[in-house]
């Protein structure tokens, strides 16, 4: 039986309307968030559909993955909200402004507030490690596109990427270093395959390049995320 065709991912979802603020590490987030998603894909889109239920039974379990619960107190999630107002406004005016700061605590929590991620919530956290980003993810394989005779009822895909992630001279680059579904390592010529590619290439055009065109650097450094505005 012939290999069947890669599943098709959707595209990373487009930035807010800068009116809604300055949303766009939410993006870059929600993109490792469908790259978990789409790499974890690679162990049943790859082989052919005889082989589809033996890989569903290696490596998606029966149980979702017990991730953390992000959520900030009123005055915090306000205070936050209005950082990120004056920083949108000084990206936009590309005026003088102090970096912003962002822990992965404060990610997860903005992120469970989009309404373009509803239909992942509670199923993904985010957190920054040293110098990488790393995302993981518990979704139930019922809620993506069915395959003729694999049985996914009651499954889950429950795994975790680190990546490299950066905005320098307005492009977003986004590179897989490690990848775990299931707590086995993917194989290391996939790994080694997607090291040198740049996942979000697909994401600097368009509105994300207007904002990314704006930003001086993007980078996970010492287990935050920090964003500097580029200025006149």
């Amino acid at each position: 039986m012939a290999d069947p065709e890669p599943i098709s991912m959707p595209p990373p979802p487009a930035l807010l309307p800068k009116k809604h603020g300055c949303f766009f590490y939410g993006c870059i987030t929600s993109l490792i968030l469908l790259l978990v998603l789409a790499v974890g894909l690679f162990f049943g889109a790859r082989y052919a559909l005889s082989r589809l239920n033996r890989l569903v039974a290696q490596y998606a379990e029966t149980s979702p993955m017990s991730l953390p619960k992000v959520e900030l107190p009123p005055d915090e999630m306000t205070a936050l909200l209005d950082r990120i107002t004056v920083f949108s406004a000084a990206l936009d005016a590309q005026t003088n402004a102090a970096p912003l700061i962002l822990t992965g605590t404060q990610v997860n929590a903005l992120l469970a507030t989009r309404p373009e991620l509803a239909a992942f919530k509670g199923r993904f956290f985010v957190s920054f490690e040293g110098a990488q980003t790393k995302a993981q993810i518990s979704l139930p394989l019922d809620s993506l596109p069915k395959l003729p005779m694999v049985d996914t009822k009651g499954r889950y895909l429950n795994g975790s990427g680190t990546f490299n992630l950066a905005v320098n001279n307005g492009v977003l680059s986004v590179f897989l270093t490690s990848l775990e579904v299931k707590g086995q390592t993917a194989p290391p010529g996939f790994i080694a395959a997607l090291q040198n590619n740049n996942l979000a290439q697909s994401a600097n055009g368009g509105t994300n390049a207007t904002v990314f065109s704006q930003t001086e650097s993007l980078q996970v450094t010492n287990s935050t995320l920090l964003i500097q505005a580029k200025t006149n």
